[in-house]
This record gives C-alpha cells, structure tokens and sequence, in this order.
C-alpha cells in the first residue's frame, strides 16, 4: 500500500483536509495503520480542520470538489458520511462450530467503500476510542450512525 497523501481546502467555510489512500490493500485500507497514522497526521497538521475526508486514489480523476460540497452538507447533520454499496455476494451465517447454518438477508446490508468525511470530533473520539482495527468501523461506534454520501 502507498503511503495515504494529504491536502487541504476550505469550503462554504468550512476546512477540510483530505486523505487520499490506496484502496487496493488485501487488508483492506481502511483498517491499516497508515491511515489511522494519516488521520492523526491530519488532526495535527491542521489543528483547525473542521473536517477529515478519505477519498481512495481510485478516484483521482473525479473532481472532488462536489463531493466535498455534499459531504459538508451531509456533516451539518451527521457525525460521518460515507459511500456504500449493495451487497450482492453470498452472505451466510456460520455457528461456533464454524458450520454454515443459513443466510443472511442482505437487503439491509451494504459495503462502506470511500471516500468517507467525518467531522473533526467524532475523529478524535474514533482514534481514542480501543474499538475495531478499523477506522470506520471506530467511527461508527462512537458517531452511532454514518450518513450515505
């Protein structure tokens, strides 16, 4: 995995710093530490960020601009926004003796991919909080809920 580049940008206001990371990690990019260490790196580079956003470097060709208008939007609001996707893969439900025991109903399911913008707090509470290796999984425990961007 490439190390995770940051930017910054003020918009409608507000500050904003971006993470743009490789999403190709087998680990997935979202749980290594280098973009938690890119996070904190943020947090203190700018210690004035209103908000953090994590925009794979898939997406180097889309204009982020809007995106980051919609996620300000969105933030006025939400603790976090993130991308998702349906889930269209088999999911099962496995019991402790590891035996695949049914399936799952993935109608409410979805995949979290980037980019993702978190309020600058909510951040600070994520990377103190001893959660998931994940960091979006972090934000969500303590956001308790993650607008769809």
């Amino acid at each position: 995995m490439t190390e995770p580049r940051l930017s910054s940008t003020t918009t409608n206001g507000k500050s904003v710093v971006v993470v743009r990371y490789d999403d190709d990690d087998p680990d997935g990019a979202m749980a290594g530490g280098s973009l938690t260490q890119a996070a904190h790196a943020a947090l203190v580079s700018q210690p004035d960020v209103d908000i953090v956003g994590f925009v794979p470097t898939r997406l180097d060709d889309v204009d982020t601009a809007t995106i980051v208008a919609k996620a300000i939007v969105l933030l006025a609001i939400w603790p976090a926004a993130v991308t998702v996707m349906e889930v269209t893969d088999a999911v099962k439900r496995v019991s402790s003796e590891e035996l695949i025991v049914g399936s799952v109903d993935r109608a409410t399911l979805r995949w979290v991919r980037g980019p993702a913008f978190i309020r600058r707090d909510v951040l600070e509470r994520a990377l103190q909080h001893a959660g998931p290796p994940d960091l979006i999984a972090r934000v969500a425990e303590v956001a308790g809920a993650l607008a769809v961007l």
